[in-house]
C-alpha cells in the first residue's frame, strides 16, 4: 500500500510539473506573440515619424518660400494683391494725324500717345511708330478701340493678337452719307511679348484724325509662375 501511494504521489507530482511547464510555455508563446506585435507597432511608428519629418521639412521649405515672397532681403514687407505686385501697365493713344489710303492688312497708327506706363521696366508697352502694343508681362489685359471713318466711307477693321484676327469692326458711312464709328472692348490673357494691334481690312481707307479715334489698354491682373500671396 505504501509503495502504491508513493507511485501515485510521484505521478501527481509529475503531472503537476508537466502542467506547470505547459503553462509556462503557453505564457512564453503568448509573450513572443505580443513582442512580435509590439515590434510591428514600433516599425509602424518609426515609419510615421519619418513621414512626419518629411512633412515638417516640406512645411519649413514652404514657409521659407512664403517668407521670401512676403519680405524683401532688407526685411521689409512686400506689397502684393492677389498675385499682382502692383505692376502698372497702361496706354492710351489717339489718331492725331491723318492716315490716308490705308491698305489691306495695314496696322492703324495711333500717333498721339497720351498715356504709356510700364512699371515693369521691360521692353514693351505701346509703340506709336508701329501702332502695336507688346505685352511686358504675362497677365490678363483689357483693350478698347473707337474708330471714326472719314465722311461717306464704309470699311472694316480688326483687333489682332500677334497675327491672329480676333474681332471685326464694321463701318457703313456711305450708307448714311456721313461719318460712322464703332467701338469694341476685349479681354485677353497674354504672355510676355504677345502683340496687340488694330489693322485695316480693305484698301484705300482712312479714319478721322484730330483725336476722334482712340486705342487704349491696361493690365488687369498679372500672372505669376511662382508663389502667390494674397
Amino acid at each position: 500500500m505504501v509503495a502504491s501511494g508513493t507511485i501515485c504521489l510521484v505521478v501527481v507530482l509529475l503531472f503537476t510539473q508537466t502542467a506547470a511547464e505547459n503553462e509556462i510555455l503557453n505564457r512564453i508563446t503568448k509573450l513572443e506573440k505580443e513582442c512580435s506585435k509590439l515590434n510591428s507597432n514600433v516599425r509602424d511608428l518609426q515609419s510615421e515619424v519619418e513621414g512626419l519629418k518629411a512633412e515638417n521639412k516640406w512645411g519649413k521649405e514652404q514657409l521659407q518660400q512664403l517668407t521670401d515672397a512676403m519680405f524683401t532681403t532688407e526685411g521689409k514687407l512686400r506689397t502684393r494683391r492677389q498675385g499682382n505686385e502692383e505692376t502698372e501697365i497702361a496706354f492710351f493713344a489717339t489718331i492725331r494725324t491723318s492716315q490716308p489710303h490705308l491698305g489691306q492688312g495695314q496696322t492703324i497708327i495711333f500717333d498721339n500717345v497720351v498715356t504709356n506706363i510700364d512699371s515693369s521696366n521691360s521692353v514693351g508697352g505701346y509703340n506709336k511708330n508701329t501702332g502695336t502694343f507688346t505685352a511686358p508681362v504675362d497677365g490678363l489685359y483689357v483693350f478698347s478701340a473707337t474708330l471714326v471713318t472719314v465722311y461717306d466711307q464704309s470699311s472694316h477693321a480688326n483687333f489682332f493678337k500677334n497675327n491672329q484676327r480676333l474681332t471685326i469692326m464694321y463701318f457703313h458711312g456711305n450708307a448714311i452719307h456721313d461719318h460712322d464709328k464703332t467701338s469694341q472692348t476685349i479681354v485677353l490673357a497674354l504672355q510676355h511679348a504677345d502683340t496687340i494691334s488694330i489693322r485695316e481690312t480693305e484698301n484705300d481707307k482712312s479714319y478721322y484724325p484730330d483725336d476722334h479715334c482712340l486705342f487704349s489698354g491696361f493690365l488687369l491682373r498679372q500672372h505669376f509662375s511662382g508663389v502667390i500671396v494674397g
